[in-house]
């Protein structure tokens, strides 16, 4: 995308069809700049330009030192810093920077409660996940981070795209009449909500969560929300059991018996640390093996299953009845209270992953699910929420795979601790900040 001719102080974009010894065959960088500047009829032009920044001492144009001025009209954003390369990844099938930017612009980076992703939103959002995790991605070369550089600060906020919610309703979650049932017709249901259970094989304590109905996403009034938290009414018809932690590393090697964790300078071990750099496919094996595991010890009932929970599943155990932002209500300042994110982690150089349950648990008795790792969800990603009884999503829309993954994270802003965030990715994405929770549900509906 980028070159230069040398001896010359200048940069271009190279044509693929050009000669990078002719200029003529190249496109100025600053001539571009200064005709969308004086000739545009836009007040704001954002321009994003992913190339490699190497040799600026002669490239004054890409570095910026070229540049005669950039007035509040224009502002360029580029993939990486002076004298850096941007980097392309096999893994991510584009460039890093043209990843994490194509990622946002599908809703990624919608993160304010007018639901518009803005030019300023959206150069946060790649900036974040950039710094986060593009060092960890398995074919990625160099020992620092890509990291973005943004020149030039618009007058104003450039509003890229607009998602419109179509419902603005809030209620807490209401139990249904029938849940006490299924504790009199079968012994392994609990009772009330929050009950606590720990006799399975590993110790792993379990939460119990009556059937009941509540609204999944956010409403309209939510400060940085995002696309795709249009509200929905949702019915869980069946009560279920869902680990009151994140799955920990001795769990995971007790069951599984690997550390795909090991070598990461961002993961520290420990028995009681959440498990990270594990993908779906890996999720649903543990679910799987320990189901067989605790059947075979005579301790899980044949119609009992260990699963990943549902997108619905995960958020009204994040919830805890409550409908504001945070199981503790719309107070931001309490985050840390409840949860390990960039404030009190990432930002003050420890973005590894924490002991589970050391923060305060939501109202039910569940610990971390604002925050510490991401957890996978069992739904493939769909782009408007699946409403209606016991939604679960197992095709994307127009062929799309990624899947859905729920919670904050230890490098996450507060606006994406929040109950209703929704992130996904490919289902054999892994990372340092991702892990899973189960759920312990019946099959014979």
């Amino acid at each position: 995308m980028s070159g230069k001719v040398d001896d010359v102080d200048e940069s271009f974009l190279c044509p693929v069809n050009a000669k990078s010894s002719d200029e003529r065959t190249l496109i100025s960088l600053n001539e571009l700049l200064s005709r969308l500047e004086k000739q545009s009829g836009s007040f704001r032009n954002l321009i994003w330009l992913d190339a490699c920044r190497e040799n600026t001492a002669k490239a004054k144009g890409i570095d910026g030192s070229g540049f005669q001025r950039i007035s509040g009209k224009l502002s360029l954003f580029l993939a990486a810093q002076p004298g850096a390369r941007s980097y392309e990844s096999a893994t991510l099938k584009h460039g890093i920077f043209t990843h994490y930017l194509l990622e946002g612009l599908r809703g990624n980076a919608v993160n304010n409660y007018s639901q518009e992703i803005t030019s300023e939103s959206i150069t946060d959002y790649v900036s974040n996940r950039m710094t986060m995790e593009s060092k960890d991605l398995p074919d990625f070369p160099a020992a620092e981070a890509q990291s973005p550089n943004l020149l030039g600060k618009l007058d104003g906020s450039l509003v890229l795209g607009t998602v419109k919610a179509k419902r603005d309703t809030a209620i807490a979650s209401d139990p249904l009449p029938n849940d006490g049932m299924d504790a009199k017709k079968d012994s392994f249901a609990g009772s009330n909500v929050g009950e606590l259970r720990s006799d399975n094989g590993h110790g792993m304590k379990l939460v119990w969560l009556p059937a009941g109905r509540f609204v999944m996403g956010s409403p309209t009034t939510e400060q940085d929300r995002g696309c795709g938290e249009t509200q929905v009414e949702v019915e869980l018809s069946h009560g279920f059991w869902i680990g009151q932690t994140e799955v920990t590393q001795s769990q995971w090697k007790t069951v599984i018996g690997t550390s795909p964790w090991l070598g990461s300078k961002y993961v520290q071990e420990g028995e009681n640390i959440a498990a990270s750099y594990i993908n779906r496919a890996d999720a649903i094996e543990f679910a799987h093996k320990l189901t067989q595991q605790e059947r075979q010890s005579g301790s899980l009932p044949a119609d009992w299953e260990y699963r990943l929970t549902t997108e619905a599943q995960w958020e009204y155990a994040c919830r805890a009845g409550k409908t504001s932002a945070y199981c503790f209500g719309e107070d931001a300042d309490q985050l840390g209270e409840f949860a390990w994110y960039s404030k009190n982690a990432s930002k003050l150089g420890d973005s590894r992953a924490r002991e589970v349950g050391k923060k305060r648990p939501n109202d039910w008795g569940i610990y971390d699910m604002h925050g510490n790792v991401q957890e996978w969800c069992f739904d493939v990603f769909a782009g408007m929420l699946p409403g209606g009884a016991d939604p679960m999503v197992t095709k994307g829309d127009q062929g799309f795979t990624d899947c859905a993954i729920r919670g904050g994270t230890i490098g996450a802003a507060t606006w994406a601790c929040r109950s209703a965030f929704r992130a996904q990715n490919a289902p054999s994405y892994r990372n340092y900040d991702l892990g899973f929770r189960v759920a312990l549900v019946r099959t014979n509906r």
